[in-house]
C-alpha cells in the first residue's frame, strides 16, 4: 500500500510589550536602567493534513489553535553613551505571562466524519529571555 500526503500550516504570532525605562543617574555615561511593563500576547495557527492512500481513501485532518496572553515584562540593563547622540547597551529581561489557549481538531476518514475534539488550557509561565546586546541612534 503506497500513501500520500500532503500538509499545510499558517501560523501567527504576536507580542506587544510596552515598557517604563528609569535610569537612576542619568547624568553618568554608563547609565544603569530597569524597566516593566505590560504584555499582551496573541498566536494563531492552522494545519491541515490530507492523505490518500492507494485504494484512494482520504484522511483529512484540521487542527487549528488560538491562544491570548497577558502579563508583566521587565527589563535590567546598562547603557554607554560614547557621545549624545550614539550609545552601546546590555540588557536581560524576562516575562511573566497568564496564557488561554484553544484547540480544535477535526478528522475525517472517507466518507465518514471522524472526532472534533476541542481542548482549552489555561498555563503560567515565567520566562527570562536571553542577554540582549544593541547599538542606539538617538535624533
Amino acid at each position: 500500500m503506497t500513501y500520500d500526503n500532503h500538509g499545510n500550516g499558517t501560523s501567527i504570532e504576536l507580542p506587544v510589550v510596552i515598557q517604563r525605562i528609569h535610569y537612576p543617574h542619568p547624568q553618568a555615561s554608563a547609565k544603569f536602567f530597569w524597566g516593566i511593563g505590560p504584555r499582551v500576547d496573541y498566536s494563531y495557527s492552522k494545519d491541515d493534513y490530507k492523505t490518500v492512500d492507494s485504494g484512494s481513501t482520504l484522511q483529512d485532518r484540521k487542527t487549528r489553535t488560538t491562544s491570548w496572553g497577558v502579563g508583566l515584562s521587565g527589563v535590567l540593563g546598562v547603557e554607554w553613551f560614547a557621545n549624545s547622540s550614539i550609545s552601546l547597551l546590555a540588557e536581560y529581561g524576562s516575562s511573566a505571562l497568564y496564557t488561554y489557549s484553544k484547540r480544535t481538531q477535526d478528522e475525517s476518514i472517507g466518507p465518514s466524519s471522524g472526532p472534533h475534539v476541542e481542548q482549552k488550557s489555561r498555563t503560567f509561565t515565567f520566562s527570562p529571555s536571553s542577554v540582549k546586546f544593541g547599538l542606539s541612534v538617538y535624533f
